[in-house]
């Protein structure tokens, strides 16, 4: 996956996969008919590595933010080595989309119990309806995608400027505080010359 996420799915041949692996491109052939099919299952297989993660957060961190703040620290380092290319190419793999389709739909359930453990804890405000704040949410990823504002800004910049803003939208003052202290280390960290 990672050769993928550097370089570009179109960047990479099954002959550099096959060379990385030390196996013939034959032999990658049989086990994987086509590039789809091999870009596919590395998806699955770093989605089900990242959702195990979040599993081991949710149970290791103290509530949601601590969840959240770690997840977004794991997806910020992520995202500076993925190609823009990348983004924009994954796209024309109807495979791999009707997968991220399917995924949309099984994490519904999950992201709906992670709010309310928010609103629980306190940390989210009471009497929201956040099966449509869900849904801006993913029309907000959708467009920042179908826009290619990631051509534009790094994936950081749209990260701590679209979707830490609409999550500040629904914090009580005690998710504030904690989103804040989060924004202004990685603010720091990113830019340490304008501290």
């Amino acid at each position: 996956m990672s050769l993928f996420l550097e370089k570009g799915i179109r960047a990479v041949r099954m002959d550099d996969i096959a060379g990385l692996l030390s196996i013939s491109k034959r032999t990658l052939y049989e086990v994987f008919p086509n590039k789809e099919q091999l870009l596919l299952e590395g998806i699955k297989d770093s989605h089900d590595k990242k959702h195990k993660h979040l599993e081991q957060l949710m149970q290791s961190c103290d509530n949601v933010m601590d969840t959240l703040i770690c997840m977004w620290r794991c997806q910020l380092e992520d995202m500076k080595s993925i190609k823009t290319n990348f983004i924009s190419e994954i796209t024309r793999y109807p495979l791999v989309m009707d997968y991220f389709k399917e995924q949309e739909k099984t994490s519904v359930n999950i992201a709906r119990d992670f709010l309310k453990r928010g609103v629980d804890e306190g940390y989210f405000l009471k009497g929201l309806n956040y099966d449509l704040i869900m849904n801006i949410l993913h029309e907000q990823r959708q467009y920042s995608m179908k826009s290619e504002l990631y051509r534009q800004y790094s994936f950081e910049s749209l990260f701590l400027n679209v979707s830490i803003i609409s999550l500040r939208g629904f914090c009580t003052e005690k998710g504030i505080k904690m989103l804040d202290q989060f924004v202004q280390e990685e603010l720091l960290h990113e830019h340490p010359q304008e501290a």
